[in-house]
């Protein structure tokens, strides 16, 4: 009996060793994951800048494609937004 509880007890440690390993790669893969979704959101962000200043420009003043441009940059930038906030809840733990 003694042991059948030693050998659960081992299988039990080798188990959350794994499990620990495992989840602590995963947050670090996670990590990386925001981070590269950071650096695309600012590049979106300074895309959105340029299509503002062209549109800002007086040729292409109300230019209906480049307004559609910015609106659908803008919606890009917002859905990156959200998703940054939810990666970053995850890694936080909330």
């Amino acid at each position: 009996m003694i042991y059948i509880i030693s050998i659960a007890l081992g299988l039990s440690f080798v188990v959350n060793i794994l499990l620990y390993w495992y989840i602590r790669e995963y947050l670090k893969s996670l990590a990386e994951v925001r981070t590269s979704i950071l650096e695309f959101q600012k590049d979106v962000y300074d895309y959105n800048e340029s299509l503002q200043s062209v549109l800002a420009m007086e040729i292409y003043h109300g230019e209906p494609t480049i307004e559609a441009l910015v609106k659908n940059t803008q919606q890009v930038s917002e859905s990156f937004d959200e998703l940054g906030s939810v990666i970053t809840n995850l890694l936080s733990g909330d």
